[in-house]
């Protein structure tokens, strides 16, 4: 999120508020009502430009069960909501502390928005949110039924980074039409098992519909990826084989590998077991630091093919515990195999 964006979505906010509070009245001079029609005007340009600045997912659905400009309300805003659900899922793997439960308040915070549909086939489009800094409106309700999170108001949520994530997956898709499939399962495993499950459910709704879908991310950098039904079809049925299931690790030991080119790890612990994993770019930096120093590693461990299949380790953090590895930590070990400490 740019510094722009954020000015632009905070100045948006305060032009907003203004004009809630300062609600025209029949007493008002003509200078009143001119500078709140001057107000209201500066909203709607604020608006058409904070929209054109977000990136997002635009989905254009046509053909199949698409008539005109409509078609069936149930699968296709199902459709959209599994890719809302994709991304909170992605989000909510990048927090400290995942939640274990998604209620309405987390979906709200960590999810993207919707905006107006525009004309064309059947067409959703949903946009990053502002940043956590930004005010909330002051008539802003919570909503009934529903836990309060406090931790979720300070939070900076990267709804861009896990567009960028679900974008990479189709566009892999593409390719694994032409025989390409190895690459999607790479793609599938890096998102993991949660938002691979919701993005599987918006394959479902476009096979069940016969639909294509045009889909972008609204920064008009590439041109739309067209999702055929033999793509999503494509994409449901390597879910299904995959079978992924995931737990949490957390490691205790020395950072034995790290490199800014290679996304790869390898941990010593206690045991002298050495294990290996996948490190995100987000975190390549976080790693190098690490090198050869007592660490602590939260570990997302991926099983391809249910829980007694392939696993697969993917780093979730890394934090620095000490500069080197205590002089005991591989003494109960050694005293186990009978060799001196």
């Amino acid at each position: 999120m740019t510094d722009r964006d954020t000015g632009l979505s905070a100045f948006l906010r305060d032009v907003e508020n203004l004009l809630y509070e300062y609600e025209g009245n029949s007493s008002d001079d003509w200078m009143t009502r001119s500078n709140r029609e001057s107000m209201a005007g500066l909203q709607t340009n604020l608006e058409s430009a904070w929209l054109e600045s977000r990136k997002g997912i635009r989905a254009r659905f046509h053909q199949g069960a698409i008539q005109g400009h409509a078609g069936p309300a149930n699968q296709l805003l199902k459709a959209v909501l599994a890719l809302n659900e994709t991304v909170v899922a992605l989000v909510n793997k990048t927090l400290d502390k995942p939640y274990t439960t998604i209620d309405d308040n987390v979906r709200g915070r960590l999810g993207l928005w919707a905006i107006p549909a525009t004309k064309g086939s059947f067409i959703m489009e949903l946009i990053c949110p502002p940043t956590g800094d930004v005010e909330p409106r002051a008539n802003a309700k919570p909503i009934d039924g529903q836990t309060t999170v406090p931790e979720l108001d300070d939070m900076v949520v990267p709804g861009a980074d896990a567009v960028d994530q679900v974008m990479g997956v189709l566009y892999e898709l593409l390719d694994s039409s032409k025989g390409k499939v190895l690459q999607l399962e790479e793609k599938l495993i890096d998102l993991g098992a949660h938002a691979t499950t919701q993005l599987g459910k918006f394959a479902d709704r476009c096979s069940e519909l016969g639909v294509s879908v045009d889909v972008d991310d609204r920064t008009q950098q590439n041109k739309p990826l067209v999702i055929r039904p033999q793509d999503a079809r494509l994409l449901k049925g390597t879910i299904r084989t995959l079978g992924l299931e995931e737990e949490p690790l957390v490691i205790e030991g020395e950072w034995l590998t790290s490199s800014k080119i290679r996304g790869v790890f390898d941990i010593r612990d206690k045991d002298g077991i050495v294990r290996n994993g996948t490190v995100p770019k987000t975190l390549m930096t976080d790693s190098v630091a690490a090198l050869e120093k007592y660490v602590q590693a939260q570990i997302r461990v991926i099983h391809k093919g249910g829980p007694d299949g392939q696993a697969r380790m993917v780093l979730e953090k890394v934090t620095v515990l000490a500069d080197s590895v205590p002089a005991d930590f591989y003494t109960a070990v050694k005293k186990e195999h009978g060799t001196d400490a």
